[in-house]
């Protein structure tokens, strides 16, 4: 994430281009109010580079520290709304099943996911997800957390070289960030309409292929997937006999050219 603002709005014009399906007058609403929300994280962040803040503080520090407070998030009761720019498989074999033992807690979620950025393998995955919690594709460059309406997830200022997260319960921020969430709310639509749903397959089915097809092992799909390892081998063969694939690496081939049509 850049801190000019006006670098990041100028960037994604060519939306307009690449993704017919976003209407250039909904994309535009949500560039402007991207550009408000960057404009007010980038004077927050100036701000608890120099101290002069108390509602906003950074609360973890590099990949690992940050994927941790994400997950420890995520078991607590909360309300979250999510905005991520972009999606792949090898991020959403964790992060969705934290998702559905987060709902089964309790916690009520909406995580939209920027389309365009998102792999074809990733959208097959996520349009086989039960809900909820609810999943929908969206124009979503930019990537952030609003927690219970009170409180805002952001990307910190750079410290000692490596990336933060700050933690904010500012009001012009807050303001900012639900009105970028509601523009971005306004170019989506469900995940499972995604046109890479290969209607012919079973959401489980579905499951299993995306996560096969990014060279996961049986036991690490059953793990995401929540099911034994005789299940998925099960879809495997299902899978085959319904596209006619001779063998895993055909199947696999066979699922990659089906996404790409």
């Amino acid at each position: 994430m850049t801190d000019d603002a006006s670098s990041q709005h100028d960037l994604d014009l060519g939306v307009f281009d690449k993704t017919p399906m976003f209407a250039p007058k909904k994309v535009t609403h949500v560039l402007d109010a991207l550009a408000t929300l960057q404009a007010r994280r980038s004077a927050l962040a100036a701000s608890v580079i120099w101290g002069d803040t108390d509602d906003t503080r950074v609360i973890a520090r590099g990949p690992v520290e940050i994927n941790r407070w994400l997950f420890a998030l995520a078991s607590e009761r909360h309300d979250l709304l999510s905005v991520r720019p972009f999606g792949r498989v090898d991020e959403l074999r964790v992060s969705l099943p934290a998702n559905r033992r987060s709902v089964e807690a309790g916690n009520q979620m909406t995580s939209v996911f920027d389309y365009r950025a998102t792999t074809p393998t990733a959208r097959l995955l996520l349009g086989a997800e039960p809900a909820p919690p609810t999943y929908l594709f969206a124009y979503a460059p930019l990537q952030m957390k609003i927690i219970d309406e009170e409180q805002v997830l952001l990307e910190g200022p750079t410290i000692d070289g490596g990336p933060t997260v700050m933690l904010t319960s500012d009001q012009a921020c807050l303001t900012a960030a639900l009105a970028y969430w509601r523009a971005v709310l306004d170019t989506s639509f469900p995940c499972s309409e995604a046109p890479e749903c290969i209607p012919e397959l079973t959401d489980r089915q579905r499951q299993v292929m995306a996560l096969m097809s990014a060279d996961l092992s049986d036991e690490q799909i059953a793990e995401a997937v929540g099911v034994s390892v005789r299940t998925v081998r099960s879809d495997i063969a299902r899978v085959m006999a319904e596209l006619g694939a001779g063998s895993r690496f055909s199947l696999g081939r066979a699922i990659q050219d089906r996404l790409q049509d």
